[in-house]
């Protein structure tokens, strides 16, 4: 038993003391009150003195229990703080890892199409970086760049042809990339991309798949790499010439308002309109023999109309692939004329190309019995396009091209 116990079992006795003498002192006699008067002055004094003596003791009891309770507090304090430092250095990444090492042999010329995007991208970025002095004041160097649009569609090398166009080389983060990996928190990852990127002046900061932390449906909890995120962007503004960073989404409609609100530009790239499937599609075939018409390429256009960029160069690959094995598996081939192939230098008519069974002319020989600089690529004909479309059909979803379209619509091309 604690010595508060005991005390106030005493102050209990006391009070029991106190109501026995005051029963006695109502029925006994005059010269008996005079003694228990005493008696009753004597219990209150020692009572009261006991009362402030266990008053004391609780206060000095609670004031050493709150000293503990914060000396407990400040140790738990130092302790986080050291596991957080640990943790950081533990998660730490070297700029080999956000680094892209990547082609960058990309130029605006190789982009076809997207004019209105790479005549924003050319002067709200390559403008300011060439020419800084130029944006100060209200010209101030854009730090925020949205870049939208179905998957596929240039984003990204667009991006490439800036880090081209401007010698600077390209720091990505990518969440998938150091969400999965064990020991790596993506929230100090993503404060130390901008640590690390903030005193480097030759580079082009990138965040892709920015509406992967807004998505309900990712069952990871992103809230904490949103919060940073969100102390990052405001970051931005207090730096006068800061480095540019762009944010990747093909569903832009999941990103907060919150966020939006601290993207100066959003640029939209759609999918490619006829014109621009036609120029892909000859701008891929120009080193290809082909025999395509104007009314081929518009016919293969309309086929190909809702596939992004990214699946019509891949198309014109398979179909350059499949005149490959055309060459590799066929036992047939046909002299070709010099008329039918302005490339050919050679005087005789030795050219051989591959033919079916019954094609006039078919010569039945293998294909190492050729000499190598003698073999012509077939012609790409439309029938191989329409042939090849019946199982190579587009991945891009109707719903978000329309849903990017909207959001186009109220967000898209806006200066803050």
């Amino acid at each position: 038993m604690s010595n508060i116990e005991q005390a106030e079992k005493q102050l209990s006795k006391y009070k029991n003391v106190l109501l026995d003498l005051m029963d006695q002192y109502k029925t006994c006699n005059q010269t008996r009150k005079i003694t228990l008067k005493k008696e009753i002055e004597t219990i209150l004094r020692q009572a009261e003195q006991l009362k402030q003596a266990i008053q004391k003791k609780k206060e000095e009891q609670q004031f050493t229990e709150k000293e503990k309770e914060k000396e407990k507090e400040e140790k738990e304090q130092e302790e986080d703080k050291q596991n957080r430092n640990m943790n950081e250095a533990d998660h730490s990444i070297e700029e080999k890892e956000l680094l892209v090492f990547e082609d960058y042999d990309v130029t605006w010329n190789d982009i076809v199409g997207l004019k209105k995007v790479k005549d924003i991208l050319r002067e709200r970025v390559i403008l300011p970086i060439k020419f800084p002095n130029l944006f100060c004041g209200l010209r101030k160097t854009i730090s925020t760049l949205l870049l939208f649009g179905p998957p596929g569609c240039g984003k990204k090398y667009s991006i490439k042809a800036l880090a081209h166009e401007t010698g600077l080389k390209i720091f990505k983060y990518q969440i998938k990339k150091f969400k999965w990996k064990e020991s790596m928190d993506p929230t100090i990852i993503l404060k130390q991309f901008f640590q690390q990127t903030q005193n480097h002046k030759n580079i082009i900061r990138v965040f892709e798949n920015l509406d992967e932390i807004f998505n309900q449906e990712i069952k990871y909890d992103n809230r904490r790499i949103k919060t940073e995120l969100l102390i990052q962007l405001d970051n931005l503004y207090k730096i006068p010439k800061t480095i540019p960073l762009l944010l990747i989404s093909n569903k832009p409609w999941l990103i907060d308002r919150t966020f939006l609100k601290r993207i100066q530009i959003r640029i939209y790239f759609p999918l490619p309109d006829s014109q621009t499937r036609i120029d892909l599609l000859r701008n891929n075939l120009s080193k290809e023999r082909n025999n395509l018409n104007n009314d081929d390429f518009q016919k293969i256009s309309n086929l190909i109309e809702g596939y992004s960029h990214y699946e019509i160069v891949q198309l014109t690959k398979v179909i350059i692939n499949k005149i490959d094995n055309i060459i590799q598996t066929s036992k047939y081939f046909k002299k070709i004329s010099k008329e039918e192939n302005n490339n050919l230098n050679s005087e005789k008519n030795d050219y051989l190309t591959p033919c079916g069974k019954n094609t006039s002319g078919a010569i039945k020989i293998n294909l190492a019995d050729i000499d190598p600089k003698f073999v012509i690529r077939p012609n790409i004909t439309v029938d191989l396009f329409c042939s090849e479309l019946q199982t190579y059909t587009s991945l891009i979803n109707i719903q978000d091209v329309e849903k990017n379209k909207k959001f186009q619509q109220e967000y898209g091309g806006l200066y803050n």
